[in-house]
């Protein structure tokens, strides 16, 4: 397999916890609880705690991520700086977890994210097939993220 293919399903795989925290979403606003035994307050405050846990922790992956890739650039200090602040703020959303208002500041952080990996691929020469990756990963969850919190609203 080669590394583009690898890399590809890598990051597949890497929304699927957002896809099951939208299930979970689902199932708490058609209220399906009839259906199975898992009861109805369950399902949706474990769509907004999986969501905002993973959504978190996949930002803040992508962020040292991108640190580790403009870190050699000759204008890497403010960029450096923004994903560094970006990781401090994800990880400061937790203080209203579980709740809309959380989730609301995750999803502005993704956006954030979204503008600093644009503006640092100008920086570096990423191969298009990566650039075009990430960038489906970024809009996937940010589209995952802003439904569970619409459903959940």
């Amino acid at each position: 397999m080669s590394t583009e293919k690898t890399i590809k399903t890598l990051l597949i795989f890497s929304v699927l916890p957002l896809v099951f925290a939208l299930f979970l979403a689902i199932y708490f606003s058609l209220n399906l609880e009839n259906i199975a035994s898992i009861s109805f307050k369950f399902s949706r405050l474990n769509s907004y705690i999986y969501a905002h846990s993973y959504g978190a922790i996949l930002l803040s992956t992508c962020c040292g991520i991108g640190i580790g890739q403009v870190i050699n650039s000759s204008n890497a200090g403010w960029t450096v700086l923004l994903y560094f602040v970006l990781m401090v703020a994800v990880w400061l959303s937790f203080k209203s977890f579980a709740d809309w208002q959380g989730m609301c500041f995750l999803i502005f952080c993704w956006l954030i994210y979204a503008t600093i990996f644009f503006q640092s691929n100008k920086q570096i020469k990423s191969p298009n097939w990566l650039v075009q990756t990430c960038v489906r990963l970024q809009i996937s969850v940010i589209l995952l993220l802003s439904l569970i919190t619409v459903i959940n609203r």
